[in-house]
């Protein structure tokens, strides 16, 4: 376990600085992108980690949602079965205990698109290709709720989610209701230098999203414009917050390294990271950020409920 100490002395407005770092209990469900992916479990207590899914040879996972009695829920592509050429598609399943897949939304075919995955209830939400949508019966009918929308996150009664501006793509984070009607805007476009992966706090009064560092321009950047971290691209950041009533966002953590998703433990002390290094959980109270498992290859995690 490799021990880092946050460089922020404000990283925690509401909190005390220089308490003992405290491990968090319980486990971690989380996704390898390797060739195929696996969606495996760690259990933080014991260091131990165990394979719980293999996406089978010619398939591909996006992103894994933890789910009750030991499902979970996947943006998924399936290996090939029409003829095509594979890859080109992906669909929202959940994964059951005994590894039979159900479907829950978008159809398995050519061009389809459907990622992010969040679960709250007999509900899933998920992004239809640029349209934040929902369902709630697997295969049921679909409600899209708000267009140019990408990476939902629950709480018991909001939903927060990343706003794009097209054509050039600028990205604010924006609130809403249980049904994804629309609250206020917490972070406006242009604020920062670009944002993605929110998570809420457990007690649902913040949310946590990733800022990429800053970085000087190049004669190169000012004739093309520099792609930024969309949530699995590789670019530094470290994590930000905001609240949920809205005020200026301050910056969490001071690790400079790329981070791929984020989730908030029950404890409402720690939070859970993956980032180019492996699985890292950040104490908030102590200030510290302890890599927990080296690898290079996690780009989802989820607490196992």
């Amino acid at each position: 376990m490799i021990s880092l100490v946050l460089l922020a002395c404000d990283g925690v407005a509401d909190a005390p600085r220089g308490e003992a770092s405290a491990a968090p209990v319980g486990e971690v469900l989380f996704l390898q992108e390797l060739g195929p992916p696996l969606v495996s479990r760690l259990d933080l207590a014991t260091g131990v980690v165990d394979t719980r899914f293999s996406v089978p040879s010619g398939g591909f996972a996006y992103e894994v949602e933890a789910g009750e009695g030991g499902t979970f829920t996947l943006a998924y592509t399936a290996p090939p079965t029409d003829g095509g050429a594979g890859f080109d598609r992906s669909r929202i399943v959940r994964v059951n205990a005994d590894d039979t897949l159900t479907d829950l939304a978008c159809a398995d075919a050519a061009g389809v698109w459907c990622f992010f995955p969040a679960v709250l209830g007999d509900r899933t939400w998920f992004v239809d290709g640029t349209t934040l949508s929902w369902v709630e019966e697997p295969g049921g009918e679909v409600h899209p709720v708000v267009p140019w929308a990408t990476e939902p996150a629950l709480a018991d009664d909001r939903v927060a989610w990343v706003a794009f501006e097209p054509p050039n793509g600028a990205r604010s984070l924006e609130l809403g209701d249980a049904e994804g009607t629309w609250l206020r805007t917490l972070v406006p476009a242009g604020t920062l230098d670009d944002l993605a992966r929110p998570f809420f706090s457990a007690d649902g009064a913040a949310v946590y999203f990733v800022v990429p560092t800053p970085t000087a321009l190049t004669r190169l950047d000012l004739l093309v414009p520099r792609a930024r971290a969309h949530g699995s691209h590789d670019v530094p950041g470290d994590w930000w917050r905001v609240s949920v009533e809205g005020g200026e966002p301050e910056q969490v953590t001071f690790l400079d390294t790329v981070h791929y998703d984020g989730r908030a433990a029950e404890d409402g002390r720690h939070f859970v990271t993956a980032t180019r290094e492996g699985l890292v959980v950040v104490d908030l109270l102590a200030g510290t950020a302890d890599t927990t498992l080296e690898l290079r290859t996690a780009r989802s995690v989820d607490w196992i409920e």
